[in-house]
C-alpha cells in the first residue's frame, strides 16, 4: 500500500511521518471489520493496547481500587457520509496505535499540570476531598488513579487526522466521568466524560473552522427556540421550582423588614427570577446536561439542578431514551429541517428501534415521512450504572 505522509505545514504539525508504519499491525487493528454491515451503522469495535494497561480498570467508572485494566477499551467512530470511516480518522486510530506511550504521556503530564484547575472546579467537604482528589505528583499517579474505558475519534480532522477523545472514570466525579480530546499528541480539552462523547468547541478553536462554528450554532438555536418554545414543559420542572419557591417564600415570611433594591438583589436561574438578600451569591457547578451550583450566604445553601433532563428520580435508559428532543436532533444530525417555520415537525415522528453494542451509545431508529432515519445517543454513566 502506498505511505501517506503529513506535510509539515504549521508549527506542532508532524514531520513528514509516515502513517502506516507497521502495516502488519495495522492490518491486525481492523482484521475481519466490515463498517458496512454493522447494524444501524453503529461503528464501534474492541481493542486491546499494551499501554492501557497502566491505567485503571474501568467498566462502571471504576477507581484506582479495582486494579489494573487488561488493556481493553472500546473504539467509537463518529458517522461520516459514506459507508466507512474517513481515511482521517482510520489514520486517528493508527496514530495512536503507533504512539501510544507519546500519547499518554501527554495526556497524564497536562492532567498533572490542570489539576488545580480540575479540583476548583468542585465542591467538596474537607474529608471527601481526600478521597475524591488523591495526591497526584507524576504520571504514574495518574495511571493509578484514573480508568480509560473508551476512545472516540470524530469527523473533524486537521491536515488528515481526525480528534479524538477518552473517555475515562476518576474519582472526583464517578457519574460523569473525565473525558480528554486531544490530536495527535496535543491536548485540545478536558471536560467531562460526555466531552469526551461529543467533542468541545475546542476542536473548531484549534482547525480554523470556529467561526462557521458559532454561525451553525447560531442558526440551529433558533431553529430549536423556535420549537421548543411550542412545548409544554415537563411537570418536574415545575414541581422541583415550585418546591423550592415554597420553601423560600416560607423563609421570607418570617422576615418583617421590607425589601428594596438597597437591601436584596435579584438572582436568575434559567427562566426563573429570585430575590434574595445582598449577602447571598451564586455559586455555578460543572454539569453535563443540566444548570446546577447553587445561592449561598455564611450560613444557609440553596442547591438547584435546573434542566431539561434534572430529575429527582433516576430514569431508565428506555425513558432517557424516549424523550422527545431526540426526533429534533436527529433531524438536525440529518440536515432534513427546511427553512423558516419548523412548528409540528416532528409530530408524524415514530420511534421505530433503538439498539447498542456496548450500553455507551444507542442508535434510535425513526420514521420520517418516508424514510428511516438514525440518531446516535450517548447514555450518561449515571443512567447506565443505575
Amino acid at each position: 500500500m502506498e505511505e501517506q505522509l503529513f506535510e509539515k505545514k504549521a508549527k506542532n504539525i508532524y514531520f513528514r511521518t509516515p502513517i502506516f508504519k507497521t502495516m502488519a499491525a495495522h492490518e491486525t487493528l481492523l482484521q475481519g471489520v466490515d463498517f458496512s454491515q454493522m447494524e444501524n451503522n453503529n461503528w464501534y469495535i474492541e481493542r486491546c493496547f499494551e499501554e492501557i494497561k497502566k491505567f485503571q480498570a474501568t467498566g462502571s467508572y471504576m477507581t484506582a481500587s479495582q486494579g489494573k485494566s487488561k488493556g481493553y477499551i472500546g473504539i467509537h467512530f463518529d458517522r461520516v457520509e459514506g459507508k466507512t470511516p474517513s481515511t482521517a480518522q482510520i489514520n486517528a486510530l493508527y496514530y495512536f496505535f503507533d504512539h501510544q506511550k507519546e500519547v499518554l504521556d501527554a495526556l497524564c503530564n497536562y492532567l498533572l499540570k490542570d489539576y488545580p484547575r480540575i479540583i476548583a472546579l468542585y465542591d467538596y467537604h474537607e474529608e471527601d476531598a481526600v478521597l475524591a482528589f488523591p495526591k497526584m505528583e507524576h504520571p504514574e499517579d495518574i495511571q493509578n488513579t484514573i480508568g480509560i474505558g473508551s476512545l472516540i475519534i470524530y469527523e473533524d480532522e486537521k491536515n488528515n487526522l481526525s480528534y479524538y477523545g477518552f473517555e475515562c472514570g476518576c474519582p472526583w466525579d464517578e457519574e460523569h466521568g473525565l473525558g480528554v480530546i486531544m490530536h495527535a499528541n496535543r491536548v485540545i480539552d478536558i471536560g467531562d466524560g460526555a466531552d469526551a462523547l461529543s467533542g468541545t468547541p475546542e476542536i473548531y478553536k484549534d482547525n480554523n473552522t470556529y467561526d462557521a462554528y458559532l454561525q451553525r450554532v447560531k442558526e440551529l438555536e433558533l431553529q430549536r427556540e423556535h420549537y421548543l418554545k411550542k412545548q409544554k414543559k415537563p411537570w418536574w420542572k415545575f414541581w422541583k421550582f415550585s418546591s423550592f419557591l415554597l420553601f423560600i417564600g416560607y423563609i421570607y415570611s418570617c422576615n418583617t423588614n421590607p425589601i428594596t433594591n438597597a437591601t436584596h438583589q435579584k438572582i436568575e436561574i434559567g427562566e426563573y427570577v429570585f430575590t434574595f438578600p445582598k449577602d447571598f451569591q451564586l455559586h455555578k457547578k460543572r454539569g453535563t446536561d443540566s444548570y446546577i451550583g447553587k445561592i449561598s450566604n455564611e450560613n444557609i445553601d440553596f442547591q438547584f439542578d435546573y434542566g431539561y433532563y434534572s430529575n429527582s428520580l433516576t430514569k431508565s435508559i428506555d425513558e432517557y431514551i424516549s424523550e422527545e428532543v431526540w426526533k429534533f436532533n436527529a433531524l438536525v444530525r440529518n440536515k432534513l429541517l427546511p427553512d423558516g417555520d419548523v412548528t409540528g415537525i416532528t409530530d408524524g415522528m415514530k420511534l421505530i428501534d433503538y439498539s447498542t453494542t456496548d450500553s455507551t451509545v444507542y442508535t434510535l431508529s425513526y420514521q420520517f415521512k418516508s424514510d428511516t432515519i438514525q440518531y446516535q445517543l450517548p447514555i450518561p454513566s449515571g443512567i447506565r450504572n443505575a
